[in-house]
């Protein structure tokens, strides 16, 4: 009976430090480009939170495999990729999801107001930016009591400012 108990706390012990491990994934993330000259220039100041995320990954390993054979295509000799391009997946990284630097729950959230029922095709307008989703929740609400009389007429949204509905 001791043994199977002892047996039974470290399977135990053993899933929760496998699932804990196995919780942060990676994500290859690729920097924005600017356009300040008139040609495409790859940012690299701008913070993790806006760059765009070119993969999902279980492991770092898995991770820089895909950062290698990205790197391989836009640099292929048979077919190289635009300079801009190549710059880009230069630049790219391989972050851990749970990096703080990507912005998680806390960073900026942007508050949408959309018109559905007057104009369905038009895109959300930003209302806006809130430092928390909690913050931009709690503008929601008070944006939802201004406009009590028009419900079903106007519905917000808070996302993070790297999206765009």
């Amino acid at each position: 009976m001791t043994t199977r108990r002892i047996l039974l706390a470290l399977l135990c012990l053993l899933a929760l430090a496998t699932s804990a491990g196995a919780s942060t994934g990676w994500y290859l993330m690729a920097p924005p480009f600017t356009n300040r000259t008139g040609e495409p220039v790859v940012d690299t100041a701008q913070p993790l939170r806006r760059w765009f995320q070119r993969g999902a990954f279980d492991s770092a390993k898995a991770c820089t495999e895909a950062y290698e054979a990205e790197w391989r295509r836009a640099h292929s000799l048979a077919a190289p990729a635009p300079p801009a391009t190549r710059n880009q997946v230069n630049e790219s990284l391989c972050i851990a999801s749970d990096d703080l630097r990507l912005g998680g729950l806390e960073g900026a959230w942007v508050l949408w107001q959309t018109f559905p029922a007057f104009t369905p095709s038009e895109p959300p307008v930003p209302m806006e930016e809130c430092t928390t989703v909690a913050e931009c929740r709690n503008a929601a609400m008070d944006a939802n009591a201004g406009v009590a009389r028009l419900k079903g007429v106007t519905k917000y949204l808070c996302l993070p400012d790297t999206v765009k509905p």
